[in-house]
């Protein structure tokens, strides 16, 4: 069974409009998921609690990366890419 974001994003206990992407982070063991009609990063558990939210430059993003490194790689619909370190506790 396959799902899209929007709807599982429909059944969490806060509102996000348009996810662009997810990425789950196995050092956190958390969801990092970007909306491009918020311009937000947020994390949340695997049971969907939301544990913080994170804003960011840019507009329509559509990917999401975080690296070896601590780099989060944003991309954004038009072509962009957003390479950000990642400064949270990980």
């Amino acid at each position: 069974m396959r799902f899209s974001l929007k709807e599982l994003f429909s059944v969490l206990p806060f509102k996000m409009r348009d996810p662009g992407a997810m990425f789950y982070d196995p050092k956190t063991k958390l969801l990092n998921v970007v909306s491009d009609a918020d311009n937000i990063l947020v994390e949340i558990t695997l049971d969907g609690k939301l544990v913080k939210q994170y804003a960011f430059p840019g507009n329509d993003q559509e990917g999401l990366w975080i690296d070896d490194e601590d780099f989060i790689y944003i991309v954004q619909d038009a072509g962009g890419i957003l390479k950000l370190k990642d400064l949270r506790k990980r």
